[in-house]
């Protein structure tokens, strides 16, 4: 959401300013890559910023400023789906995922993560109950930089309840034997390790609903 523009007194400035941006945006660069290179640090800088370097003898909040128009011009890839509230139409969450996606594009490892996380968690605030599935159809399928070589997802789908009651004590049986199938472990060992998957898995559960 756009935030109110400050006044100031040289108006030309903040123009070149709202130009300067938008000439980026045109040219195919990403908000990633403009912000980087506005708010990131400057060789032979003196400690100032590029935006601040360009545009703060002019406009006291330059970085504010930008920031501003950067929104404008640019806005965040989940910009539409945080305005989002529980209880949210099915076709205004489907909207805001593939906004999301088409505006990921540009990011770096790290950022795309972060933007996916919180993905995950706000798609569980408005009551959605298998929030990876969604994730993973909306990201997965604009980029494969999420996908190992083989095809295979990295981003885990959100599983199916059992149709019968589980047998815990069978459970822990067919959990061991294949920890055993796989791992070569000595006596008892094999044991801790399926009690740990299980409350590991219950605390996870609990701590997400």
């Amino acid at each position: 959401m756009s935030t109110p523009l400050p006044t100031y007194n040289d108006q030309r400035t903040v123009d070149d300013i709202r130009n300067f941006v938008k000439r980026k945006k045109d040219g195919g660069v990403s908000r990633a890559e403009l912000e980087a290179g506005l708010f990131g640090p400057r060789r032979n800088g003196k400690g100032k910023t590029l935006a601040e370097h360009m545009f703060g003898r002019d406009v006291p909040n330059a970085t504010a400023v930008c920031r501003k128009y950067i929104d404008d011009f640019l806005p965040h890839p989940l910009e539409a789906l945080r305005s989002l509230n529980k209880g949210a139409a099915f076709p205004d969450i489907e909207e805001a995922l593939r906004l999301a996606a088409m505006n990921i594009c540009g990011l770096d490892e790290l950022a795309r993560t972060m933007v996916i996380e919180e993905c995950f968690h706000k798609l569980r605030e408005l009551g959605i109950n298998a929030p990876g599935r969604l994730v993973s159809a909306a990201f997965e399928s604009s980029s494969g930089s999420e996908s190992t070589d083989t095809g295979h997802s990295l981003t885990p789908e959100d599983p199916e309840p059992w149709p019968e009651v589980v047998d815990g004590v069978e459970l822990l049986k067919e959990i061991k034997d294949t920890i055993q199938r796989y791992v070569v472990l000595t006596g008892s060992t094999s044991s801790p390790q399926a009690w740990f998957i299980v409350f590991t898995t219950i605390v996870f559960l609990v701590v997400n609903l």
